[in-house]
């Protein structure tokens, strides 16, 4: 069941009460997520529908996430809302592999079932041209979601340095 995420403001989608002290369940707002980018052109994105998790440039229908509650109190499951093959999965380490830190797609969303690396918590960034940026902790990894090098395509992994994103409207 999903819980409170996203809340589109105006045409720009603001991180609702995302302070994680200030998070709270409920009902997500968005008919669909949206696309966490740290520039135009590094945005996560389930590559050919999914499963595995790439960078790819913004405005594009697989950019389309949002993250709620995991059954772990505190943290977070990132899930797939752009209507594909793995709709309502949620990023993990790929293929379930404790073992490997590229992030894929599988199932167990908010629950205890969730695959290896799929529970982060949020790491607030700042502002940037008035919208909250965060970053994704991995609490497996004990790292960060992001990339090792800026490229379209280039795979997303789990245990990466501190990037920090802005969530905008998914194409969806």
């Amino acid at each position: 069941m999903k819980r409170k995420m996203l809340a589109l403001a105006g045409s720009g989608v603001l991180l609702a009460g995302l302070g994680t002290a200030a998070l709270t369940t409920g009902t997500a707002y968005a008919q669909s997520g949206a696309q966490f980018c740290a520039s135009s052109t590094e945005c996560w994105n389930a590559w050919n529908a999914g499963p595995d998790i790439n960078q790819y440039k913004e405005g594009v229908v697989y950019n389309d996430f949002t993250y709620i509650d995991s059954s772990t109190s505190g943290d977070y499951n990132i899930e797939d809302e752009d209507g594909g093959a793995y709709q309502g999965d949620c990023f993990e380490d790929l293929g379930d592999s404790q073992t490997n830190a590229r992030a894929g797609l599988g199932t167990g969303c908010g629950t205890s079932g969730i695959g290896w690396g799929g529970n982060v918590q949020l790491d607030f960034c700042g502002v940037v041209g008035g919208v909250d940026t965060y970053a994704f902790y991995d609490v497996h990894w004990k790292a960060y979601i992001g990339w090792s090098t800026a490229g379209s395509g280039d795979p997303v992994y789990l245990n990466s340095s501190k990037i920090c994103y802005a969530a905008d409207p998914a194409v969806g």
